[in-house]
């Protein structure tokens, strides 16, 4: 007979509707054991209905460690029938709630009771970007921020609702992820009362000014307890982006994605990184720019020539691709692997690319971190259709040419 750690072990491994669907129906002994089993994570945001309602009853509420609620497109209404059919507060052993797309109504019911909550150390919100929040709203998400018990946030509201929120003296989280735009006194709240705060993750930082940004960084201030940087969609140049840097000097970690062609420049970012950055190891980025005319191969290999000094390639070990897709007028340079989780797929035909890593390395790698590949299926198909007429063309002038031969 299997031990009944072992069983435990290997439900870790499976998600909630194997275990109560499957397991459960085996035998006496699974059943009993799946009633005991204490690290229940309930993933509901594809669920339908018919199981929503039969594993709300199946697993005592004490036994759940996490909990995944959404009201998107495939399970509307979802959050508040939850609400409706459970007390939250007696999901003790709570440590872990995602909430996506949720309303206004429904999160003030969640959260008005999330003080009950003691084991909860992570929190990922999605607010329903058609309602609007209230000051209660505001005062009552303010409150939560500041739990001890908190180690991970992750919110994704109005801009405006993010930089009126009110962050506590002291926030215990260590990991924070604000799909947000926010602005620069902000962001150095949040980080000022943010002493164990390690990884910071935001869409762009809004700096009205650069007279600004220079004034907070010639008073001294520094954050060093931050490690790890990620802004999403930055729309700034070089000197703006140096100066917010210069704000983390201990980042081991820092990724950029955005626009701008200031920060193609390969030989700025090396000293810039050497003198302000001296621990950075991991530098992962994706930067477009728009451009006039499409480059040719030699226009490409002038981009990337900065980034192919031994500081890149034998020091740091960061290798780089730019890339020319020509139906945009765009250019893309980025790290590899690529490091968006979603990206626009052109076929080889639409562009032309230029490396500083192996063949076979960059081929090997540069897909890692892609969750969503996008693709224009009747823009590609026209394509198809031009390159075909093309080819019969070539075809029979070829074949012309033969006969003429």
């Amino acid at each position: 007979m299997i031990p009944t750690e072992i069983l435990y072990r290997i439900f870790d491994n499976l998600d909630t509707e194997t275990i109560v669907f499957s397991i459960q129906c085996v035998c006496k002994r699974l059943y009993a054991v799946a009633n005991t089993y204490q690290k229940y994570k309930l993933q509901l945001k594809f669920i339908s209905q018919h199981k929503f309602y039969m594993v709300c009853r199946a697993i005592r509420p004490d036994n759940v460690i996490s909990l995944i609620l959404s009201d998107g497109n495939k399970t509307p209404g979802q959050i508040r029938l939850f609400f409706s059919l459970i007390r939250i507060q007696d999901y003790t052993r709570l440590q872990t709630i995602t909430l996506i797309l949720i309303t206004e109504v429904d999160l003030k019911t969640i959260l008005e009771h999330m003080t009950t909550l003691n084991s909860l150390i992570s929190l990922s919100i999605t607010f329903d970007e058609n309602s609007s929040y209230s000051t209660e709203i505001v005062h009552l998400l303010s409150s939560v921020i500041g739990r001890r018990s908190l180690r991970k946030l992750d919110l994704t509201m109005e801009d405006k609702m993010i930089n009126d929120l009110v962050w506590p003296v002291e926030c215990s989280f260590q990991h924070l992820r604000l799909f947000n735009s926010v602005d620069i006194e902000q962001l150095c709240t949040i980080l000022h009362c943010s002493s164990h705060l390690k990884t910071i993750s935001i869409r762009d930082c809004i700096i009205s000014n650069l007279t600004q940004l220079e004034s907070i960084v010639s008073n001294g201030t520094r954050y060093p307890q931050v490690t790890s940087l990620t802004l999403e969609d930055i729309q700034t140049d070089m000197e703006m982006i140096k100066l917010l840097l210069s704000l983390t000097p201990s980042l081991v970690h820092l990724k950029l994605i955005g626009h701008g062609t200031a920060l193609f420049n390969g030989s700025h970012w090396e000293q810039f990184i050497k003198a302000k950055l001296p621990a950075l190891d991991r530098f992962e980025f994706m930067i477009h720019k728009n451009v006039d005319v499409s480059l040719d191969s030699d226009d490409l290999e002038s981009l990337i020539a900065p980034f192919r000094t031994p500081f890149w390639l034998e020091t740091k070990h960061w290798h780089v691709t730019c890339v020319d897709i020509r139906q945009c007028l765009v250019v893309n340079l980025h790290s590899i692997p690529v490091c968006a989780s979603k990206v626009d797929y052109y076929p080889k035909s639409y562009k032309i690319s230029c490396s500083t890593a192996p063949a076979l390395d960059c081929d090997s790698k540069k897909m890692d971190n892609i969750r969503q590949l996008r693709i224009n299926l009747s823009e590609m198909m026209a394509h198809d259709a031009i390159e075909q007429v093309r080819i019969k063309k070539n075809e029979q002038t070829n074949f012309g040419l033969q006969l003429y031969l």
